[in-house]
């Protein structure tokens, strides 16, 4: 059994939706309409827009 996040990433996938982990941006700045990331190793990535999120570990086994 898949998990939901899992699915929810290939249902994204499927409608062109494109997936970086663990990546590490040193720059995120609007140009005009598009939003430019520029990672750490110099890589740059150009979006329509952008969902940045940060994960975190669970330090109470209560919440879980």
């Amino acid at each position: 059994m898949q998990s939901v996040n899992a699915l929810a990433q290939q249902y994204l996938e499927e409608d062109g939706i494109h997936f970086h982990f663990s990546m590490r941006d040193k720059e995120i700045k609007n140009v005009g309409d598009t939003v430019v990331v520029v990672t750490e190793s110099g890589e740059e990535f150009v979006f329509d827009a952008l969902l940045h999120a940060t994960g975190r570990k669970l330090t109470q086994k209560d919440l879980a």
